[in-house]
């Protein structure tokens, strides 16, 4: 039992600690020990005991995981350009990014980054290592950075508690079922009324039906649809998901579309992917990052030649009735 709720503990903390990826899977187990061995000290053989979430406990867990996220250097100041974001006329903004910069291993990942988002779904695009997790991970606050991140008015590390996070390979354990998967990372966080909140969640990606089947079971598609409600469970007033249409099949991704559009009413969607191809009633805006936002704006916008050439060597582009078609193929030039 003690093999089997390590292994679950330790799949929740990467999902809910995305920087512990970045110390090496020993640093990870480390913790996972400590979090079973307090959660279950007082369980019976053959029970799962109950997992306490008091203030002190949890708060002594996050800064044991802190203490190994911010262990890195701090990044070296740099004289910048200072952009103002000017949110007077939106009226429901819920993510405000200020003049951020990430440094790693001393070069500049992310540079001067500034945007704002509603309850609007923004599509995040650009080449590989444009820096595209690394935004999710500054928003999350598990990688050092310099600049402004507010979600929903909270500007300091209580931010990411409004912050739901599907990262691009969720790790799942064969022995966990729906229930388990969605439920006990909101339970592990300490969100109030978590058992309503799993059960809300699986209902809105419509796999309350499927709740005690192993994840293992689920297809592609579905697997994804777990990992949002995972990812609502534990935060959702803004949604970062990372590459959630890699390796789902087409009627995987229909049923994704059609999911992202009810929760896009609710809430701010930011979400990453290689492909710019999309229906045209989903995407709201697009970012369109190369270390810097190059454009950012609505699809009309962006989904020029003029723009995308800056950061493609190739660009064909297809407007229709569904939506865009764009096709692109290497990288121009460094940003």
């Amino acid at each position: 039992m003690e093999g089997y709720l390590l292994k679950l503990t330790f799949s929740i903390i990467h999902t809910l600690y995305p920087c512990m990826q970045h110390v090496g899977a020993p640093a990870m187990r480390r913790v996972a020990q400590q979090f079973v061995r307090r959660d279950l000290s007082n369980a019976s053989p053959g029970h799962v005991a109950p997992l306490t979430h008091s203030p002190s406990n949890t708060s002594i867990r996050n800064r044991e995981v802190s203490n190994l996220c911010t262990a890195q250097p701090h990044p070296p100041r740099t004289s910048r350009c200072c952009v103002h974001i000017n949110t007077s006329q939106r009226v429901d903004v819920s993510l405000v990014v200020k003049n951020l910069w990430v440094f790693r291993g001393g070069r500049a990942v992310l540079e001067d980054v500034s945007f704002s988002a509603g309850r609007e779904f923004v599509l995040v695009a650009g080449p590989n290592g444009a820096g595209k997790t690394t935004l999710f991970l500054a928003i999350l606050g598990q990688v050092p950075h310099r600049g402004e991140i507010c979600v929903e008015g909270l500007c300091g590390e209580e931010r990411a508690a409004k912050v739901g996070y599907v990262p691009q390979h969720a790790p799942i354990e064969a022995e966990a079922t729906v229930w388990e998967y969605v439920y006990l990372p909101a339970r592990f966080r300490g969100i109030k009324a978590a058992e309503r909140a799993a059960e809300e969640a699986l209902k809105a990606v419509e796999l309350y039906a499927l709740r005690d089947r192993p994840v293992t079971t689920l297809s592609g598609g579905q697997r994804q649809r777990a990992a949002i409600a995972r990812a609502l469970a534990t935060g959702g007033d803004v949604l970062l998901l990372d590459e959630p249409m890699a390796n789902v099949d087409p009627q995987g991704r229909v049923e994704l579309m059609s999911l992202l559009r009810e929760l896009k009413r609710g809430r701010a969607i930011l979400m990453t992917s290689h492909e710019l191809t999309f229906p045209s009633d989903l995407a709201d805006k697009v970012l369109l990052l190369n270390k810097g936002v190059v454009a950012y704006g609505p699809p009309d916008a962006v989904f020029r030649e003029e723009v995308l050439m800056k950061i493609y060597r190739y660009v064909r582009i297809a407007k229709t009735p569904a939506g865009f078609i764009c096709v692109t193929e290497d990288y121009a030039h460094p940003h």
